[in-house]
């Protein structure tokens, strides 16, 4: 795990305020759900809030799986880029 926070802990901050802001759309979305309708506009109301949550939740979570691929890949460039131990004498 040492490679992924090599070069600071941007990759760990940006994953924690990510996850946090999740967690906090979940409980949002928990709450909606055992919500009350008392008519069929209500309901709507209701059904597109939680739409709105599930959009967002599943773009903050698109944004940490882009956030840890792009860091993967630019470890493995950057090992790939470094002299082996074995070329050199």
């Amino acid at each position: 795990m040492g490679i992924l926070f090599g070069r600071g802990d941007r990759l760990q901050r940006e994953s924690r305020r990510i996850n946090s802001k999740i967690r906090q759309l979940e409980r949002l979305q928990e709450k909606m759900e055992l919500k009350g309708c008392l008519s069929d506009s209500d309901l709507v109301e209701k059904e597109q809030t939680l739409e709105d949550i599930r959009r967002d939740i599943l773009r903050l979570e698109s944004e940490r799986e882009k956030l840890w691929a792009t860091q993967l890949i630019k470890n493995r460039t950057e090992e790939d880029d470094s002299p082996s131990d074995e070329t050199n004498p």
